[in-house]
């Protein structure tokens, strides 16, 4: 047989599809189509919302703000308190600076005394006695 000519009981050839159906199709592509934008948007979106609180955890190199919180000294009472219970019964001076308080007094004996106190802890950095 020759191409192009058909024998008379070769399958028949499927009927075009009514007009009905092809929009059908095609508004289903399209349905698939929006579908699949509004999945990668909320995908995308979700990453987003995820993403912004690490990369604000992972900065590096950035200076810190002008202003620095400093706790306030302990009060005085609780330095004399902690320089009494040390056996400080004259103070003379008591400062604070380098963040510590600083006491200068005597003791019962009658020997200088010079102490350094932790406001945060109220321990004693630093004890001196001479005479």
């Amino acid at each position: 047989m020759e191409p192009g000519l058909r024998n008379s009981k070769s399958a028949p050839q499927p009927s075009r599809l009514p007009d009905v159906v092809l929009p059908m199709i095609d508004t289903m592509i399209e349905m698939e189509r929006i579908t699949m934008r509004t999945s990668v948007a909320a995908a995308a979106l979700l990453l987003a919302i995820v993403a912004v609180p690490c990369a604000n955890a992972q900065t590096v190199g950035v200076a810190p703000p002008d202003e620095v919180f400093v706790p306030p000294p302990a009060p005085i009472d609780n330095a004399r308190n902690v320089a009494a219970m040390n056996g400080v019964v004259d103070i003379r001076k008591i400062d604070f600076y380098d963040d510590a308080w600083h006491i200068e007094g005597r003791d019962v004996s009658g020997h200088h005394v010079s102490m350094t106190i932790d406001p945060r802890t109220y321990t004693i950095a630093h004890l001196e006695r001479w005479d």
